[in-house]
Formats: C-alpha cells, sequence, structure tokens
C-alpha cells in the first residue's frame, strides 16, 4: 500500500482468505517505561513465530533511517525519533514484526540492532507504537507520508557544551550545527550555534525533542521557534516545507563516488565464475566515501543493502531509497574472498 524509508514502516495489504486473523491493539508507546517486560515476536534467521523476552533498556533514542545509532544527522537527512532501545534477543529477520507489552499489545516494530557481530548483542531498537500510528494511516490514504522539513543539524545541548559556550550548565535545547542554504531555517535567520528551546509551546530539551515535535507538523506549516544565541533570547517564524528526496538522493549519489558496469563474459571467465554474479567497480572517485572505506576500481558489488544485484537496473533500484544521512551496507568480492562495508553517506 505504501511504504516510509525514513520511518522504517511499509504497509502490505494480503488477502486472508477463510483465515480468522485477530488485529493486534496498539498500546501508546509515550507511557512505556524503562525495565517494562517486552516480547518480541518475528523471523529471525528465517525461523519463523519465534518469540524472545527482556526489558525496555532505555527510550528516546534516535536512530538514523539507515539502521545506526546517532544523532541528527546533516540535513537534509532524516532521523527517528523516540525508538525503543530492548534487551529482548532481536536478530536479523526480526525487522518489520512486533515488540508487545505482556498484555499483548504492541508498543513498537523492531527496527535495527547493534552489533558488532550481525547477530543479537542485547542492544536491539524499534519504532515506537505512536510514530506507527502516525504513519501507517498516511501509508494506507496516501501510499507515503510527507516528512516536515526546516533544513537544520545539530545534536542536545550538554552540561559540558553549555559549559564550553558560557552558558549556565542547566541549559538544555537542540543545538543547531548547520543550517542548509536555502532552507526554511536559513530564510527564518537561524544560525549554527543557535539553541532551539521551543517549538511553537512545546519545550525542546533534546535533539529526540526538536525531532518527534517537528514530525507531527505537516509540510507548509507555520512554525514559531523560540531560540538562544549568544545568551540572548529571539524567536523566529518559519513554514516547514516536504523533506527534499530528490535532492538528498543526489547527494548520497556523489557521496558514494563509484561508477559501476555489468560484467562482461571476459571478465567473468578471469574470476572463474560461470554465472553471471554482481556489478564491476569501473571508477573509484578520489576522495569519496567509497576509496576511504578502501574499495579499488575492479572489485565487485555482490549486495546493496542486502539485495543481491546482478545487473544496472538492480543497482538502480536497490538505490532508489538512499538518502543523504543514511549508510549504505556493500558487500564486495575482491579475488576469491567477500566482505561487508557499510559506507556512512553523512557530510
Amino acid at each position: 500500500m505504501g511504504r516510509d524509508p525514513d520511518s522504517d514502516l511499509a504497509v502490505i495489504k494480503i488477502d486472508a482468505g477463510k483465515v480468522d486473523l485477530q488485529p493486534v491493539t496498539v498500546a501508546d508507546s509515550t507511557q512505556v517505561k524503562p525495565g517494562q517486560f517486552v516480547v518480541a515476536i518475528g523471523n529471525p534467521f528465517g525461523l519463523a513465530n519465534s518469540m524472545s523476552f527482556g526489558i525496555v533498556s532505555a527510550l528516546g533514542r534516535t536512530l538514523p533511517a539507515s539502521g545506526e545509532t546517532s544523532a541528527m544527522m546533516t540535513a537534509p537527512s532524516y532521523t527517528i525519533p523516540d525508538i525503543i532501545q530492548t534487551d529482548a534477543p532481536v536478530n536479523p529477520g526480526n525487522s518489520g514484526g512486533v515488540l508487545l507489552d505482556l498484555a499483548g499489545n504492541l508498543v513498537g516494530v523492531p527496527t535495527a540492532i547493534e552489533s558488532p557481530v550481525r547477530g543479537s548483542a542485547g542492544v536491539g531498537f524499534a519504532v515506537p507504537s505512536a510514530i506507527v500510528q502516525q504513519v501507517v494511516p498516511e501509508l494506507i490514504a496516501k501510499g507515503r507520508f510527507e516528512h516536515p522539513y526546516i533544513g537544520i543539524s545539530g545534536g542536545t545541548i550538554t552540561s559540558e557544551i553549555a559549559k564550553a559556550m558560557d552558558l549556565p550548565e542547566t541549559q538544555r535545547g537542540a543545538l543547531v550545527g548547520n543550517v542548509t542554504k536555502g532552507s526554511p531555517a536559513e530564510q527564518g535567520n537561524i544560525q549554527a550555534t543557535d539553541i532551539i528551546t521551543k517549538i511553537n509551546k512545546d519545550p525542546v530539551k533534546t535533539t529526540s525533542d526538536y525531532l518527534e515535535i517537528l514530525r507531527q507538523y505537516p509540510p507548509k506549516a507555520q512554525l514559531s521557534l523560540a531560540l538562544f544565541r549568544k545568551g540572548e533570547k529571539f524567536s523566529a517564524n518559519i513554514t516547514t516545507e516536504e523533506f527534499p528526496l530528490e535532492k538528498a538522493r543526489e547527494i548520497a549519489l556523489h557521496l558514494l563516488g563509484i561508477e559501476v558496469d555489468e560484467i562482461s563474459a571476459s571478465s567473468r571467465d578471469k574470476r572463474a565464475r560461470p554465472e553471471p554474479q554482481g556489478l564491476v567497480i569501473a571508477e573509484v572517485r578520489p576522495k569519496s566515501r567509497t576509496e576511504q572505506a578502501g574499495i579499488r576500481r575492479g572489485d565487485v558489488i555482490l549486495q546493496v543493502n542486502e539485495t543481491t544485484v546482478h545487473s544496472l537496473q538492480d543497482f538502480r533500484k536497490a538505490m532508489a531509497n538512499v538518502y543523504q544521512g543514511h549508510n549504505v551496507l556493500l558487500l564486495i568480492q575482491r579475488g576469491h574472498y567477500g566482505y561487508y562495508l557499510t559506507i556512512p553517506l553523512d557530510l
């Protein structure tokens, strides 16, 4: 029915036939507390209907749609706010399943893990049900979710940062690190090192607050921001825009910095592979993210974000939902060896 890569959510319509399905009851994730028991049900490693048990480890994490924890990325990019962290074992295949409270109510949708071995290390992440309830109806009605955008990036003010800026150590807010040229924020005279403390009537104490409040407004919404600049209060009136996906995609491809080609029969013979497989890297732009990751001309890409690529068309499809601020997971073959590399596409 629709998908939203920047919330890592999609809606699939099925024909249930004569199967008597019982819809899950959606709980209010804003009421979830650290230490609360939760159950994850999914398809880890292809093992259908697997259940795991644990607690809510933390709340309010932020997660780029690529699936790694971070603060706000450089715009235009998107970060999912208020992510639920759990130690209920979550593995590849749990994504898109359910995270339930002990009454069987949905509190989140598992989406990612933090692990050095691509398996459960006790740090799993779930999109909260509050975001599910916000995004899913739009996907059903329109096939897409329109994210608001004002064009800033930054992070949360901590006591250490406040002290370094000669502010009271109790000062909190979202620190503006960068303002995108031509964005609503620039038009509203917001500058780097400004501190956002309120959006309309809602207080902003952290980056997660900023993201969660902003996403409640549609494109073309009028916002009044309360800010500090060099210790002085001021306000800015801005109008949100729709998140510029095309521009973010172009920047991501530029940052990746490679040209690929299909493997010719002659080069395939040299690699002793009887079947067509992968795309050969024809060029690597100097100082690009791929060069920094150690990728070389002549390496072969077998997968992009866990999708096997046999042709240029496969590659374009796999890259279609990759934007600036995301990461790209590549499976590379060099000689007889294959290995995974994660390429960050933030500035």
